[in-house]
């Protein structure tokens, strides 16, 4: 009976171990990069322009997916991101590199056709506006929610390296967690019998 106890032990020991280092090969190829960005048009009427920041995810296939964006439209506060589909087909993608499977994918255009959305706060009501991919020779255009037809003026769509961490998926946290639960399950458990040990009567 005591051997099968210390086989139980060692085995739930391994486990507890070996999901802790699964955590740590999770995060290192769960990256998240910040960029600060800006849009520009000096053609049309309008000339809409905006500057921040945004956080966004790797992707398999190449891609970004942008998890927030913050900073100003037209000198008005942005207030969040739009969720994907949510507005004008929008994936929430950027492509700061060609090496992408992406049916949506632009030739060395950091947005595709569906772009990003985001909500700006002109106070009374609230503006969505839709960044987009367009085609090398016009690079990048903008459509707004007063705008059903989407023609105002195309411009540039610049992004410039922030700062770069690793960060562990949800499903992590929880294997994280667990595992530590095991091991101080198995620290208490191995102290219970230290102490039964030294209590034991001597022949």
């Amino acid at each position: 009976m005591k051997h099968t106890t210390s086989r139980s032990t060692r085995l739930l020991a391994a486990i507890a171990f070996t999901a802790v280092g699964a955590l740590g090969i999770t995060a290192a190829h769960a990256s998240a990069m910040s960029w600060n960005w800006s849009y520009s048009s000096n053609s049309g009427s309008g000339n809409p322009s905006g500057s921040g920041s945004l956080t966004a995810q790797q992707q398999s296939d190449g891609s970004y997916l942008i998890t927030s964006l913050t900073g100003t439209w037209d000198q008005n506060a942005i207030t969040g991101l739009i969720r994907v589909h949510g507005y004008q087909g929008n994936d929430n993608l950027l492509f700061p590199t060609s090496a992408t499977t992406n049916r949506n994918y632009i030739s060395n255009l950091l947005l595709d056709f569906p772009g990003v959305s985001f909500k700006v706060n002109l106070g009374r009501w609230t503006e969505y506006v839709n960044l987009y991919g367009n085609s090398p020779s016009q690079p990048y255009g903008v459509c707004v929610s007063n705008d059903t037809q989407c023609n105002h003026p195309y411009g540039m769509f610049t992004i410039s390296a922030s700062s770069t961490s690793s960060v562990p998926e949800p499903g992590s946290f929880a294997l994280f967690a667990g595992a530590l639960g095991l091991l101080a399950g198995l620290t208490a458990l191995q102290r219970r019998r230290n102490r039964l040990g030294a209590d034991a009567p001597r022949a």
